[in-house]
């Protein structure tokens, strides 16, 4: 069974999603698995990834069955999805798009965009704490 994402790491993709300047300098897909990757490494070096998972379990599957018909692939999400998109930008969107559907075909809600008049980078680190 698939599980949920936690809320504080739901609210940090909120706030990647919809504010990328802010945290990973632009709208850019390389630059958001760059971020994904260092913030993976940060939890296994903390010893906490067993409860921080930033991208739902099976999300790669997904990714590669739906651009190649077959989970076995030796790239991952990032890399598929950039190669069926025409740029960066395009790819940064795309990846938020395919996140959202899987979300809901696992059952659970999609990222929400971060609302600058209820949530304030001060809660978002409390969040994450």
């Amino acid at each position: 069974m698939n599980a949920d994402i936690t809320f504080g790491e739901r609210k940090l993709l909120s706030c990647l999603r919809s504010k990328p300047g802010i945290f990973i300098g632009t709208a850019k897909l390389s630059y958001l698995e760059h971020f994904i990757h260092g913030y993976d490494t940060a939890m296994n070096f903390l010893g906490i990834k067993q409860s921080h998972n930033i991208l739902p379990e099976g999300f790669d599957e997904y990714i590669a069955l739906k651009f190649l018909g077959t989970i076995w692939t030796p790239k991952n999400s990032f890399d598929l999805i950039l190669e069926n998109s025409f740029d960066e930008e395009n790819a940064f969107d795309t990846f938020f798009g395919l996140l959202d559907e899987y979300l809901l075909v696992i059952k659970f809600q999609p990222i929400p965009l971060w609302d600058n008049e209820t949530d304030s980078i001060e809660q978002i680190k409390v969040l994450l704490k």
